[in-house]
């Protein structure tokens, strides 16, 4: 039994001796096999590229222009082809590439048909003419988006997307020319913007004619979908390095930034004092300065009496006085509410990583303070708001008190321009109709006779307000005011709403009103 135990025992061992050998062989042979794959192939990497970014119309807005780029196998017949078109400068590097026997990368000014190299059309994602860069963003050296849309979308824009070819080789190392393998994944997906290139166009060329430091948002009715969003200053989104240390803070997005807002905010006041039954056939006499009861002195623009006065002079006139004594007849906690139904006082989220400000409200307790409210009802005191909030209130007195947030991602699309619309918030009425109509034709008086005058277009009916804010701060020549203009057109039937910031400047309708006018015109003279 002992004997017949120890014969089967070595012959179970054996078993597992020779499983274990056969095993060893599988592995090994495997692991030569790849190796072997590895040292059959020689990749050259041609490009890395990234989805697209695209405008309302589908149009890119990156990568229009290109670049050539050869992938040249080192021979004789090669380097004759690229001796006759490089400049002089390139060829002693080039004839040092020729040293080597495998493939190389170069740029060249045109297609070459040569045998033995391959030419490929390579987008420049950014260039001088970049549109919109606060808004598309920028990558790293590594191809991840840093902000913006690029840091938004990232995980989309990204994929898989390298351009290479593979070269395989014989046993000495010798390129097997016939048998190279193109990978090649450029492709049309991508995210698509309410932003027009047309609009935008034309929003940064004439914003930067009069304004140094900006914004300027241009929305379309009903839905407030942005068409143009330009900040200024600019940048190169592929030289964010050089604007690190400028003192003009180039890369920050002042449209979504908060500002003091001034007399602007009257039409809210104004809103809010109509929905509280105001009657706006009531006189104010205006003597230029209006006291309150602490004798703290409210004073309209260079203290200049408006003389007698209803709501809708006010508004054309920007009477800070009349808005004083009208304050004191709206509920504090139905203005601060009726704002924030508004938008004020609240963040827009447009994507993931990219929030505007929430601005700043005064709270309702603020409000049971005699000047707080007077100051609040003209837009001054603690009262903070971004262009793109602003581009709401218009946009919510051209639908009749409809309020949408701003809109500016439109759809996700595939290779095959198939487009996935995005999620958006609905539309809420925030006041009446006749609210809205009474708005529309106090900014209209405010265009023909008032301080929008000189943001009145040429070519088409409008609407507009005016504000010079305050901020308290002083600055190397003196006290640093905000400036805004905001208004619409046509009047009769509203398309276009646009919304312009000047930091640092001398009243609303001196540079922000010739934007303004400019846009408008332009814009209505398009075949949009």
């Amino acid at each position: 039994m002992v004997k017949r135990s120890i014969i089967s025992l070595t012959v179970l061992m054996l078993s597992f001796a020779g499983i274990i050998i056969r095993l060893h062989r599988i592995i090994i042979g495997d692991i030569i096999r790849i190796k072997a794959e590895k040292q059959n192939f020689y990749t050259l990497k041609i490009a890395r590229t990234r989805g697209k970014i695209y405008d309302c119309r589908n149009v890119p807005l990156l990568g229009k222009k290109t670049k050539i780029l050869a992938a040249v196998i080192p021979n004789t017949k090669t380097l004759d082809a690229l001796l006759k078109i490089i400049p002089d400068s390139l060829i002693e590097d080039v004839k040092n590439k020729f040293k080597s026997s495998l493939p190389f990368l170069i740029e060249i000014n045109k297609k070459i048909n040569c045998e033995g190299i391959d030419c490929f059309e390579i987008p420049i994602r950014y260039n001088k003419t970049t549109l919109a860069p606060h808004i598309l963003g920028h990558i790293s050296k590594d191809y991840k988006g840093v902000c913006g849309i690029e840091r938004a979308f990232n995980k989309y824009l990204s994929g898989e997307t390298d351009i290479e070819i593979k070269y395989e080789i014989d046993a000495t190392g010798k390129l097997i020319r016939n048998d190279s393998y193109l990978k090649n994944n450029i492709n049309q997906s991508g995210v698509v913007l309410h932003i027009d290139k047309r609009i935008q166009v034309l929003a940064e060329q004439i914003a930067n004619k009069y304004i140094l430091k900006g914004a300027v948002i241009i929305t379309e009715v009903p839905n407030c979908e942005i068409r143009a969003c330009a900040s200024l200053p600019g940048f190169l989104p592929d030289g964010v390095q050089y604007c690190l240390k400028d003192k003009n803070s180039p890369l920050i997005n002042r449209a979504f930034c908060q500002y003091n807002l001034g007399s602007i905010f009257k039409l809210v006041t104004a809103a809010a004092a109509l929905e509280s039954n105001f009657d706006e056939n009531q006189i104010y006499n205006c003597q230029g300065v209006h006291t309150l009861e602490n004798d703290i002195e409210i004073r309209c623009f260079h203290g200049i009496p408006h003389g007698e006065i209803k709501i809708d002079s006010a508004i054309a006139l920007s009477c800070n006085g009349f808005f004083a004594k009208i304050s004191k007849e709206i509920n504090p906690d139905f203005f601060i509410e009726f704002s924030k139904n508004l938008g004020f006082g609240k963040a827009i989220q447009f994507a993931k990583h990219m929030t505007s400000s929430e601005g700043n409200l005064p709270t309702k307790e603020d409000l049971l303070d005699e000047k707080k409210i007077t100051m609040f009802s003209f837009g001054q005191g603690c009262l903070m708001a971004t262009p793109v909030q602003i581009s709401s209130l218009i946009n919510a007195i051209c639908c009749g008190g409809i309020y949408s947030k701003p809109k500016l991602v439109k759809s996700l699309i595939n290779d095959n321009m198939e487009l996935t619309d995005l999620e958006q918030s609905l539309p809420k009425r925030v006041f009446k109709p006749n609210t809205a109509i009474k708005l529309k034709n106090y900014m209209k008086k405010a265009i023909l006779e008032g301080t929008a005058k000189r943001g009145k277009p040429e070519t088409v009916t409008a609407s507009a307000k005016t504000s010079t804010a305050e901020t308290g701060i002083l600055g190397d020549n003196g006290r640093i005011n905000q400036s805004w203009f905001a208004g619409f057109f046509p009047f009769e039937n509203p398309k276009y709403c646009i919304v312009v910031l000047s930091e640092n400047d001398d009243g609303g309708a001196r540079n922000c009103g010739p934007v303004f006018k400019e846009l408008a015109d332009k814009i209505n003279s398009m075949a949009l």
